[in-house]
């Protein structure tokens, strides 16, 4: 019926930067995958949701194996995320020509915010074979971000915003209740928006597994 999240991610500063727009009269900067060294990217938090169909439907049986479901059956989900971002970016580590056209709205040392977000969506277990089971599952959010920006010798005004979240979940699974193997995917997108400014920051886990149960589980099943 209630589950959840914690995590942490870290990005590493080996960035590249493929494409730009509304910078030069052409549109585009002639260099193709420059290598930028001077951006990283810090995420925290937990999401919690609730399963309203707990009774015929189970998310454990697509992404943590502790039960069974024989099949296919749906849910509403509702949730509460709260998360920790923190955006670092050098901008002189940009190719010059950039630089010398770069909007001082982009010239910013670090963005700090939190995000709290509302959500609801669905989620449907698909049991298309006997022992197999994928799932989808997609959960918009209402978010408020409260932040602050620092951008060297000029502090920004505190800004408080309403944007859209969205957590998205997908996995296929064989599991014929002593041994299992398959797949999951979690996307969590962020976005960030201000009068002049806008961010998409976006990350996502990937799983491949294989293993076996000590224990008999429990079985869902629909009710006819």
């Amino acid at each position: 019926m209630i589950g959840g999240d914690v995590y942490y991610r870290k990005s590493g500063s080996n960035f590249k930067l493929r494409s730009t727009s509304g910078i030069f009269e052409d549109n585009e900067y002639p260099a193709i995958a420059t290598d930028i060294n001077g951006f990283s990217v810090a995420i925290k938090g937990l999401n919690a949701y609730w399963v309203f169909n707990n009774k015929k439907f189970s998310y454990p049986a697509a992404y943590s194996q502790s039960s069974n479901q024989r099949r296919s059956a749906g849910s509403f989900i509702a949730g509460f995320s709260y998360s920790q971002h923190n955006i670092k970016f050098d901008h002189n580590q940009l190719p010059a020509p950039i630089v010398a056209k770069l909007s001082d709205a982009l010239k910013f040392k670090e963005i700090s915010y939190s995000d709290y977000s509302l959500s609801f969506g669905y989620t449907y277990n698909w049991v298309f074979a006997k022992n197999f089971l994928a799932n989808i599952s997609l959960a918009p959010a209402i978010a408020y971000k409260k932040s602050k920006t620092d951008s060297g010798d000029r502090i920004l005004p505190t800004l408080k915003e309403m944007n859209l979240d969205l957590i998205t979940r997908a996995g296929v699974v064989y599991n014929d209740s002593k041994y299992f193997v398959g797949a999951s995917m979690v996307m969590h997108t962020y976005d960030y928006r201000t009068e002049n400014f806008y961010l998409n920051n976006s990350f996502g886990t990937i799983r491949i597994y294989a293993g076996f149960n000590f224990n008999k589980k429990k079985f869902y099943r629909s009710k006819l």
